[in-house]
């Protein structure tokens, strides 16, 4: 029976070998698209699970659009809140336990320790990040991280890009040769899980 069906599927590929070449295409590519599809959903849905408290963590992002030309617009995700969000929603829904603003830089910037420069990509964030989100602290801890107002957490990678092997806490840098700022913890990088 089996050797029935495999002359007849050969059979039929050697009369029409446009056809089954298209059909195998077609499959090739549905099968491709489902699983890029399926790879692309799980990742959203378990990027952020390595945190505690994960399935209670809402992200809002600020989408910008802009009419670039007649008839189109240009729409700009960023991973940035406005300030009056924050306050409205921490003073409209007291039952939320923290409210974190971030705002990204848009790009790498210049951060100088000494003679040192190197170019970074930055996120501002409120304190409250760090009871929203957990993170692995190599240097300081989350309870004395981003308490004054100048107050940077770096990665371990870029804390050895700015610093070198020597440690960072409490060292003093200076962000798009304006801000002054002091590293008050160093983190392991952010897993994705």
């Amino acid at each position: 029976m089996l050797r029935h069906y495999l002359a007849s599927t050969l059979a039929n590929i050697a009369r029409t070998p446009f056809t089954t070449a298209a059909n195998i295409l077609t499959l090739a590519l549905g099968l491709a698209c489902f699983i890029a599809a399926f790879g692309i959903s799980a990742y959203w849905t378990s990027a952020d699970s390595s945190h505690s408290g994960a399935n209670r963590i809402v992200v809002i992002q600020t989408e910008a659009r802009s009419a670039a030309t007649a008839g189109s617009s240009t729409v700009k995700s960023r991973m940035s809140t406005p300030i009056r969000l924050a306050m409205d929603l921490r003073s409209e829904m007291p039952e939320l336990e923290a409210v974190a603003r971030t705002s990204e830089s848009g790009g790498e910037v210049p951060v100088q320790a000494g003679s040192n420069t190197v170019f970074l990509t930055t996120v501002g964030a409120d304190r409250a990040i760090l009871d929203l989100f957990t993170f692995e602290f190599v240097e300081g801890c989350a309870d004395t991280a981003l308490r004054a107002a100048n107050d940077v957490v770096l990665t371990e990678d870029a804390a050895r890009r700015v610093f070198g092997d020597s440690g960072a806490l409490g060292k003093s840098l200076i962000f798009a040769g304006v801000v002054d700022a002091r590293v008050s913890g160093v983190i392991r990088p952010v897993r994705h899980a």
